[in-house]
This record gives C-alpha cells, sequence and structure tokens, in this order.
C-alpha cells in the first residue's frame, strides 16, 4: 500500500491477471471489495483478465455490477465495457473467439438491458451488438420505455430519444 511502490503493486496485478488462475481469486478478492484501495481497479481487472475464458465470467460480472456498495459507477461500467470488448472482433485487442462465451455475455447484457438503472443506453447498445434480433424488437421497447429516468432534458435526452426512435423502426 506504500505510495512509492503503486506502480509496481498495480504491474503485479496485471502479471497476476495475465498469468493467474481462479486459485487466485480468493486473494484478490479483498483488494477487489476494497474502495478505499487504490488498487481495486487493478485487483478487479486481474479477476476479470483471469475469468475471461471461465464460463462463470457472466457470474463474476453480475457480482460486480450489482455491488453499488464496492464498486463505484466507473467501475461497474467499465466491467460492461470489458465484455463487450471480448465479444468484438477488430475492435478490441481484448478479443476472444469462444462463441459459448459470446453468447453467456450476450444473454447476460439482453438480462441486464431490463433492469439496469445506470449506463442504461451503453447496455442498450451493447444487447443491439451482441444480440442483433433485439434492435427493434418490443423487448427493448419496452426496456427503454420502462428505464427511461423522469425529467431527463438536454443531449441526454436528445440520445434516448434516438434510441427509442431506432428501437421503433422495422428493419
Amino acid at each position: 500500500t506504500n505510495q512509492d511502490f503503486r506502480i509496481c503493486r498495480e504491474r503485479a496485478f496485471s502479471w497476476i491477471g495475465e498469468f493467474g488462475n481462479t486459485n487466485t481469486l480468493e486473494y484478490l478478492s479483498t483488494i477487489m471489495t476494497n474502495s478505499s484501495d487504490y488498487a481495486q481497479e487493478s485487483a478487479l481487472f486481474a479477476g476479470f483478465g483471469i475469468m475471461k475464458r471461465q464460463p462463470e465470467l457472466v457470474s463474476f460480472a453480475r457480482g460486480v455490477v450489482t455491488n453499488t456498495w464496492c464498486y463505484s459507477q466507473g467501475l461497474r461500467g467499465s466491467v460492461y465495457v470489458g465484455l463487450l470488448n471480448l465479444c468484438q472482433e477488430g475492435e478490441s485487442d481484448s478479443y476472444i473467439n469462444d462463441p459459448a462465451q459470446h453468447q453467456r455475455i450476450a444473454s447476460f447484457f439482453l438480462e441486464r438491458a431490463a433492469v439496469e438503472q445506470n449506463d442504461i443506453l451503453f447496455i442498450d447498445y451493447s444487447t443491439c451488438i451482441l444480440n442483433p434480433w433485439y434492435r427493434h424488437s418490443q423487448q427493448r421497447r419496452d426496456n427503454l420505455a420502462a428505464l427511461r429516468p423522469p425529467g431527463l432534458t438536454g443531449k441526454p435526452a436528445e440520445l434516448y430519444d434516438a434510441a427509442q426512435a431506432d428501437a421503433a423502426q422495422e428493419d
């Protein structure tokens, strides 16, 4: 936790994420769930790196994005971005060629599109990318209508209106 060794500690976490295994998660969890530890983000993404090829990745991600007590909105949003990057060939260095994992991630986004109160438009966008049938579906229209924040104005309202208009269009 020494400020002088901060970069060394963060680099160590990146190596753990690259070369560690699921047995390492037990040790990382203490730091991952400590919002006052400056290395929380590094530990979290080390865990994400370990889990990215595991079937339990979605459970790991769900544990982060639903835990508003331990994780900031920014960290929770970063997990969503990381998940999408795993499925976008040519768009990300994080891409993994695993159709089963892609399907689990696509299903997770579909689930979260119906309930997530933060990052609504990013999750909507990601759900459309990973589940092309969703783009003009009644389910999308219902989700966007139900999750629209009350009193939305300005640019956020314009973006939300554009998403709702896109959902209403037919292919």
